[in-house]
């Protein structure tokens, strides 16, 4: 699609911009200096309706993914670095985590749930890529 945006000029130019030019998109500016134009701003929704190629498989997956909120584990709190070198820390963040594997053996989602904080977050492989507290 393309636009043109003008200064101060004529009407009959601007008939000329949209029939004979056939631009759908002209902005011209009037001698006070204020931009108009002639666009009907739209509200499109699109929704998307997918068919798996096959068939889908859904698995629950419990305390083997941590937590993604740091703030979730209370049993170090002492401890500087306890992500680092506390098991304990690593072991309570996986409590209560939920991880639903979704899956059609080519690719791969998985969303997790913690019933401790509240937290949840969409994951791949390298980590979390969504996440949200409650």
């Amino acid at each position: 699609m393309r636009a043109v945006e003008i200064g101060y000029t004529r009407p009959e130019k601007l008939t000329t911009y949209r029939q004979k030019l056939k631009i759908p998109d002209v902005r011209w500016y009037d001698k006070q200096g204020k931009l108009h134009a002639d666009v009907t701003e739209k509200l499109i929704k699109v929704s998307l309706e997918l068919t798996p190629s096959s068939t889908m498989f859904v698995y629950h997956v419990l305390g083997q993914v941590e937590c993604v909120d740091e703030a979730c584990c209370d049993v170090c709190a002492g401890h500087e670095d306890h992500d680092e070198g506390c098991e304990d820390c690593h072991t309570y963040r996986k409590l209560d985590v939920v991880t639903t594997v979704v899956t059609d053996y080519v690719k791969a989602f998985f969303p997790s749930f913690c019933d401790k904080c509240g937290s949840h977050w969409l994951a791949d492989e390298y980590g979390p890529i969504f996440s949200s507290q409650t």
